[in-house]
């Protein structure tokens, strides 16, 4: 868990991925799919609905669904959504 926090209060993405995507994807595919794939995929129309109104949105996920090429932040890119990680 401490390497996971310093990882992201530095903004290491390249280990995070590795930590998060490499590893799961690699050692146990299904649950990757399952927790990561198929939660942002079932999210990311949701969170665009959310963003249809006015003002600010501000949304929180954990931060293994912010990384990588399934990511929350790529599929809303993929769908002409901006997505930027703040401090």
């Amino acid at each position: 868990l401490d390497k996971m926090v310093t990882q992201w209060s530095t903004a290491d993405v390249v280990g995070m991925e590795e930590m998060f995507v490499t590893e799961m994807k690699t050692e146990e595919p299904d649950l990757y799919e399952a927790l990561l794939v198929n939660r942002n995929a079932h999210w990311v129309p949701q969170i665009e609905h959310m963003l249809q109104g006015s003002g600010t949105t501000f949304i929180a996920v954990g931060a293994g669904h912010l990384i990588g090429p399934d990511s929350v932040i790529a599929m809303l890119a993929a769908r002409g959504v901006m997505a930027e990680r703040v401090q």
